[in-house]
C-alpha cells in the first residue's frame, strides 16, 4: 500500500503517542499542533541551561517532565527570558531542592497545565522565546521533555 500524505500523518501521530506514553505514562492523544522533543541537560557547575527556543510570537513551550542526577545536593528553578543567558528570566517555580545522584520533576500531563511560557500582550514579537533551567548550587545532567506550539 502507498504511503499517502493522510496515512503518513496518521502514523506519525501513532509514532508521537507511543513516544508520549513512552516518556510520561499518559495514553492521552496529544494535540496535534505540537512538537514534542527531548532535550539533553549537561550542566558541569551551577548555571543555566537552555531548555528550547521557539521561533515566533505566538508560539510557547511547555515543560512536561524534567529528570535530573544532580551532581551534589542543590536547587534548580525553570524560568523562561528572551535569551538563554536567563539576564531577565520570569521564573516558574520557585527553588526546587534535589539530593545528590537524582530527582524527577514532573508536571501535569495535560499540556493546558505544564510550565509554560507565555505570549507577549499587545503586539510585536513575544519577548519570551527561551525556556531556561537554573542549577543554583550545583551542576547536574538529564532530560527534559517539551512540547512548541500554539499558546
Amino acid at each position: 500500500m502507498a504511503l499517502t500524505e493522510s496515512n503518513a500523518k496518521r502514523a506519525s501521530l501513532r509514532l508521537q503517542q507511543s513516544i508520549l506514553a513512552a516518556l510520561t505514562g499518559s495514553t492521552d492523544t496529544p494535540p496535534t499542533d505540537l512538537v514534542y522533543s527531548i532535550v539533553v541537560i549537561t550542566e558541569a557547575t551551577a548555571g543555566i541551561a537552555d531548555l528550547g527556543v521557539v521561533a515566533n510570537a505566538t508560539d510557547v513551550i511547555r515543560l512536561h517532565k524534567l529528570i535530573l542526577t544532580m551532581r551534589a545536593q542543590g536547587t534548580v528553578t525553570v524560568g523562561y527570558d528572551d535569551d538563554a543567558a536567563a539576564t531577565n528570566a520570569v521564573v516558574l517555580t520557585g527553588p526546587i531542592t534535589l539530593g545528590a545522584g537524582g530527582g524527577i520533576f514532573d508536571r501535569e500531563k495535560n499540556p493546558a497545565k505544564c510550565l509554560k511560557t507565555i505570549v507577549a500582550a499587545g503586539t510585536g514579537p513575544d519577548p519570551y522565546k527561551h525556556m531556561t533551567i537554573t542549577f543554583g548550587t550545583a551542576g547536574g545532567d538529564g532530560y527534559a521533555l517539551i512540547s512548541k506550539g500554539p499558546a
